[in-house]
């Protein structure tokens, strides 16, 4: 095979896997979503600047509806700590409630270290919530990371952690001792260290952790006493340019956002991790689309068995279709 029909076969690989990428929800309707999960029945749900959204492919009740792809995005929750502006940053589910944190910062910028920030607890209803309870962190966190433990207990990132230097603890602990109000105690689970910087996504699946710390992605198990084991390296990198933010688990596979600190390079896309065995990653270009989380579509909402990511720096919601 020529040099010229190499090139043209790569290039004709780079614009198919880019032609798969569907913007569904329009930045205009949802701006700098940073975090997205999809409960066991099926429904979507998104947190960022403008609060937490149901996405439903039939109206509802103060509904704004995507005429590109005829979803409907659902306001529940407004992007507020009493009297003060929050933004929302990690979300999980524990099947039945919504899980996320919201984080103050001066003039609402998150370039400034968060000054309050809280856990929410959302009951979504058939037409918006059932039950809200919001709980200040005594010690202030910025989870972008959260998942919930077979115990059901909650993990949570720490991104204040950032190289090590600013807390002492990258990933938390947080176990209830008062479901009805709320309460809870949090505890120091894993270290900060610069080997995992920029504390990020985090999943459970099982006894494992498997967490996003800048370049690197680690697999934790959780011991039997429910302390944390010795982090193992599953995934760098290539070139200090390329950091990860979030990651979805798949039946087979560990599904990573990959973004470039210069984002007009292009070098975001998705990669995909076999869980066992060998083999080269696999890499989803996502242009210049940067993506804040990932979630596995298994349902019908969107295009059966494609990527739904949030993007904090453009906005909206962007499908990636996997083949």
């Amino acid at each position: 095979m020529s040099i010229k029909t190499v090139s043209v076969t790569l290039l004709s690989c780079v614009l198919s896997v880019s032609l798969q990428a569907r913007e569904v929800v329009s930045p205009d309707l949802l701006t700098a979503t940073e975090n997205a999960v999809f409960t066991d029945d099926g429904r979507y749900f998104v947190a960022g600047s403008d609060g937490i959204h149901e996405i439903r492919d039939e109206p509802a009740a103060n509904c704004a509806q995507d005429f590109n792809s005829d979803l409907y995005v659902c306001p529940l929750v407004a992007p507020a700590l009493e009297n003060e502006s929050c933004i929302f940053r990690g979300m999980t589910t524990d099947g039945t409630y919504l899980y996320a944190s919201c984080a103050v910062h001066p003039k609402n910028n998150t370039l400034f270290p968060a000054t309050r920030s809280a856990l929410f607890r959302v009951l979504p209803g058939t037409d918006g919530v059932d039950e809200l309870i919001t709980r200040d962190f005594d010690d202030v966190l910025v989870p972008n990371g959260m998942a919930v433990g077979m115990d059901g207990s909650l993990y949570l990132s720490d991104t204040n952690a950032s190289l090590g230097i600013l807390k002492k603890t990258a990933i938390v602990k947080l176990t209830f001792t008062d479901e009805t109000t709320l309460d809870f105690v949090t505890e120091p689970w894993l270290p900060a260290s610069p080997l995992y910087s920029l504390p990020n996504g985090l999943q459970i699946d099982g006894d494992t952790v498997y967490f996003v710390g800048g370049h690197n992605l680690w697999k934790i198990k959780i011991r039997g006493d429910g302390s944390a084991g010795f982090p193992i390296l599953t995934y760098h990198t290539h070139g200090v340019t390329k950091l990860m933010d979030d990651l979805v688990i798949l039946p087979n596979a560990i599904a990573v956002a990959e973004f470039g600190l210069i984002n007009g390079l292009g070098f975001n896309k998705i990669v995909l991790i076999k869980r066992r065995g060998f083999g080269f990653p696999r890499k989803i270009l996502t242009g210049l689309t940067q993506l804040s989380s990932l979630a596995w579509e298994e349902g019908d909402l969107f295009t059966p068995g494609s990527f739904v990511g949030t993007s904090f720096l453009q906005g909206g919601l962007h499908e990636f279709e996997r083949h």
